[in-house]
């Protein structure tokens, strides 16, 4: 069982009202200020919420991941067809284990 996560201090916090994490929210300005380039999205509804941030993501030129098994929907096959639609077209498709490793191999590199 996975602990229902909590902002901690320091963590930005982006109220949304729509499918995408873009539309009417403050998510883009944060990222700019951050020079951010790359996302890794997960959430629930891969195939509503998750896909319509991954696509609007891609819109705007960042490298985007999404975590296949940090994502989910009521169906599996509505799951997978949309993992399939996004790694297709906006997305690299990748797994929790993959994100942490490559996050270690970089925090090992900048010691």
């Amino acid at each position: 069982m996975v602990k229902e996560p909590y902002p901690r201090q320091g963590d930005y916090v982006v109220d949304k009202n729509r499918p995408s994490s873009f539309y009417a929210t403050g998510l883009e300005p944060i990222l700019n200020g951050l020079d951010t380039d790359s996302l890794v999205v997960c959430g629930v509804t891969t195939n509503c919420c998750v896909e319509t941030t991954v696509r609007d993501a891609s819109q705007r030129d960042y490298k985007t991941f999404v975590v296949t098994d940090a994502t989910g929907e009521l169906e599996q096959q509505r799951h997978d067809f949309a993992i399939n639609t996004m790694a297709f077209l906006f997305a690299e498709a990748v797994t929790v284990d993959e994100v942490l490793q490559f996050w270690q191999s970089q925090r090992s590199s900048a010691a």
